[in-house]
């Protein structure tokens, strides 16, 4: 829990998300195709991003979370003509 400072801030931990792209061209029958593979959250992280504080009997709770989209994978392929 994040403590709530004197003047009703509070800090959450940080977090790092980290994407990655990989592109290869290759060539099929006479005509190049680039390959490439996207990554999105390639570290995986899955803790939940809490958004807000709410205080109630003198006490501090975490409100309001989302989470950070899950690792996906993204492979396309592109032909010149």
């Amino acid at each position: 829990m994040s403590p709530i400072s004197p003047d009703h801030t509070s800090k959450a931990p940080a977090y790092y998300t980290l994407d990655g792209t990989l592109g290869y061209p290759v060539r099929v029958y006479g005509r190049t195709v680039r390959l490439q593979l996207n990554v999105r959250n390639l570290l995986d992280y899955d803790k939940p991003y809490y958004t807000t504080i709410r205080t109630l009997a003198g006490r501090n709770y975490r409100d309001g979370f989302y989470y950070i989209e899950p690792r996906k994978f993204l492979l396309t392929a592109t032909i010149d003509l």
